[in-house]
């Protein structure tokens, strides 16, 4: 299964954004930035979307439902919603 990634700055930088949870009518989403061969590695079963998600500056997104951005915000990794994050093995 291939995995939605983006290309999210002038210089081509590879992200991977997973959705964390709806707050008063916004998406709010974890964003971090990765590398082609974690890519690969998530796809073919070789990390955990856990895993990926555990780089060193995690952005939190806050999307409307129109997905127009009203947020950007870096942030650690024990300050996202651990309840919200996906169980320990999800591929």
């Amino acid at each position: 299964m291939n995995r939605p990634a983006c290309r999210w700055n002038s210089s081509g930088k590879l992200c991977f954004a997973h959705w964390l949870q709806e707050l008063e009518g916004l998406w709010q989403y974890v964003v971090v930035g990765i590398t082609d061969t974690i890519l690969n590695e998530l796809n073919n079963g070789e990390q955990s979307i856990l895993d990926v998600l555990r780089q060193p500056r995690p952005y939190v997104v806050l999307v409307d439902q129109q997905f127009v951005v009203q947020s950007v915000s870096l942030t650690t990794w024990e300050q996202l919603p651990q309840d919200a994050l996906p169980e320990r093995g999800t591929i």
